[in-house]
């Protein structure tokens, strides 16, 4: 097309697909930013205190799919098992969680928490503190969720230290 003499469109400047790309382009990874599908930080499973956070804040929210993406992989349920302890844990009614002690080895963890419970639904939690033990493993670098205890781990696994109940 032939302006002659008349300034070209905006649409039509090379300087304005530019800009708009970088916009799009910026916004674009801001939204994978903010949906966590992508990070260039490193992951909950670099340490056992980020793990430890991943797993208890979906914990709180009874998001049981969260949690057993942080579980070793060969720690299997079936079907049933897994609508029934999904059940279970979107069932209580939980208004607190705080760590009250923690050993970190090289390649084994143990956090103990207090959980506050005030409405047990169908769960294991009781009305009230539920003291409950995570344990962790390093595995390949990474560090998995082995499990969420009742029981607080033997002196052998935290040596030089031994959590108990308080």
């Amino acid at each position: 097309m032939n302006y002659s003499g008349k300034s070209l469109p905006i649409w039509k400047k090379p300087l304005f697909w530019a800009v708009s790309f970088v916009l799009v382009a910026a916004t674009f990874i801001g939204i994978l930013f903010d949906l966590h599908i992508w990070n260039p930080t490193p992951g909950v499973r670099s340490s056992p205190s980020l793990l430890a956070n991943a797993y208890m804040e979906n914990y709180k929210k009874g998001n049981y799919d969260a949690l057993l993406a942080l579980k070793l992989t060969d720690q299997s349920e079936t079907e049933e098992e897994l609508k029934n302890n999904k059940q279970m844990l979107q069932s209580a009614k939980i208004n607190g969680i705080k760590c009250v002690d923690k050993y970190e080895g090289k390649s084994f963890a143990c956090y103990q928490y207090q959980i506050d419970v005030s409405d047990e639904g169908i769960s294991t939690l009781r009305k009230g503190e539920n003291p409950r033990w995570l344990y962790m493993r390093q595995k390949s670098g990474n560090w998995y969720v082995e499990g969420f205890m009742t029981c607080s781990p033997s002196p052998q696994e935290t040596p030089g230290k031994y959590l108990q109940a308080k």
